[in-house]
């Protein structure tokens, strides 16, 4: 027996996720745009209405595509991600340095978003300038 082995071919419906993310990646299908129906791509693509349901039904559970019944799935505009921000209590991290903390407020204030140009309708922000000391010495927060 030798070592060299063909690599098995990708399940079917996974051939059918492929042939969709390819058009979208490529874009053929922007975002939006209405993708073939199922009766379509097992007409197109040769594959069981079954596969084809499968591929569909796991692209539109990943959030890269959208299906309405009735009406149609299209391809489905990304979502932005961001990491989460960790916002830290400085109060807490000079405490465990051992030293003393110290705030102080300075001005707290209420300023209509639109003001400050910040896409908030109708909306309110809190501006707030104050200062941390740590040992009686400002303290910066590291970045």
């Amino acid at each position: 027996m030798t070592g060299t082995t063909k690599p098995k071919p990708a399940p079917l419906y996974e051939q059918v996720k492929d042939y969709i993310l390819a058009r979208i990646a490529n874009g053929t299908w922007a975002d939006g745009a209405r993708v073939p129906s199922e009766n379509d791509l097992v007409e197109n693509l040769g594959f069981s209405r079954m596969t084809v349901h499968r591929a569909l039904r796991e692209l539109s559970a990943d959030g890269l595509l959208s299906r309405i019944p009735g009406v149609g799935t299209f391809v489905a505009a990304p979502t932005p991600r961001s990491d989460l921000l960790e916002i830290r209590d400085i109060a807490e991290d000079i405490i465990a340095c051992g030293h003393r903390h110290r705030g102080r407020v300075v001005r707290l204030e209420s300023v209509r978003a639109d003001l400050l140009r910040i896409p908030i309708q109708g909306g309110h922000v809190f501006r707030f300038d104050g200062g941390h000391r740590s040992n009686m010495i400002p303290a910066t927060i590291p970045i």
